[in-house]
């Protein structure tokens, strides 16, 4: 995974306009996000002068915003629209990530937990040898080349682990 660190003297830093997104869309949610047009949706942040969208592409549920190939996701492409229309208003588009607090983590066995095993905050782990730390680089390999986002926010990042972070940088 290629990804250019954010460093002081990046747009971040001097953007001022920025907002945070929380999206989430549990597996139970009835209509599950169906009227959500993220067009008019960027067009409205752009006309009160939004400058960098921080938004929710994989939530505390494990539910994703794009179209992965692991784990639950809604069912329609959110990640692309949404950074499509952004750069086009020139906007910067962060994707959120939530790592470890979620329900899709993998079972023993190496299959991935439906979402409906277990409760939500349950720690999965990212130790070097987890199915769920392949689980988690593998989506965020298909996020980026999924869309150009500008940035990626890892939340509950396990800051401790130097090793998992260099495989981010590298």
């Amino acid at each position: 995974i290629k990804m250019k660190l954010i460093n002081k003297e990046t747009w971040f830093n001097s953007d001022r306009r920025k907002i945070h997104v929380l999206f989430v869309n549990p597996d139970w949610c009835e209509e599950n996000g169906e009227k959500f047009d993220p067009v008019d949706f960027i067009r409205e942040l752009d006309e009160i002068g939004v400058q960098t969208v921080e938004f929710y592409i994989k939530d505390h549920h494990g539910m994703a915003y794009y179209p992965t190939k692991l784990g639950p996701w809604l069912g329609r492409d959110l990640l692309g629209p949404l950074v499509r229309e952004c750069h086009k208003r020139n906007m910067k588009f962060i994707a959120y990530y939530s790592v470890r607090w979620d329900k899709a983590q993998r079972r023993k066995d190496g299959s991935v937990r439906d979402g409906k095993e277990g409760n939500v905050g349950q720690d999965c782990k990212t130790d070097k040898n987890s199915s769920y730390r392949a689980y988690m680089l593998k989506q965020v390999e298909e996020i980026c080349q999924h869309a150009e986002i500008d940035g990626l926010w890892l939340d509950i990042f396990p800051v401790q682990d130097a090793e998992l972070a260099k495989e981010f940088r590298d």
